[in-house]
């Protein structure tokens, strides 16, 4: 009967220091549960905050471009036919086609965003339920 290693209830009791020692460490676990949500909740609103800003950057490129191409317009519309004329309209079309990519590029980060959002915003209710539940016990 020498070898068994069943502790058996009083055994754990004894171990974790009864019922108060079990208490103990099922607060800790939450304590630790909610920790990590936290930090997973950190790291993304780190990636929501740094698809703003690309999405920020993104746009002031689109508006830059919006301004090269009114210029272009205008230097086609003033610009003799010929040689000047095709260069002016292959730079516009060059331009053009940039601004659609922009435009497409931040269409993509828009759904991120929305996602990344959602995200948050679903780790910050478990945040917020495992605080209510660590609070009541």
């Amino acid at each position: 009967a020498g070898g068994s290693q069943n502790k058996g209830s009083s055994g754990i009791n004894a171990e974790y220091g009864g019922k108060s020692g079990k208490r103990y460490a099922l607060r800790t676990y939450k304590h630790l549960a909610l920790q990590e949500l936290q930090e997973e909740e950190d790291v993304l609103n780190k990636e929501f905050a740094g698809i703003c800003v690309d999405i920020s950057t993104l746009q002031s490129t689109v508006d830059q471009l919006k301004h090269e191409l009114v210029s272009l317009t205008a230097l086609l519309d003033s610009a003799s036919p010929g040689e000047q004329s095709a260069s002016i309209q292959k730079n516009k079309e060059a331009t053009l086609a940039k601004l659609n990519q922009h435009r497409e590029k931040i269409s993509i980060l828009k759904i991120k965003q929305k996602e990344a959002a959602k995200k948050i915003e679903d780790v910050g209710t478990e945040i917020s339920n495992k605080f209510d539940i660590l609070s009541v016990n």
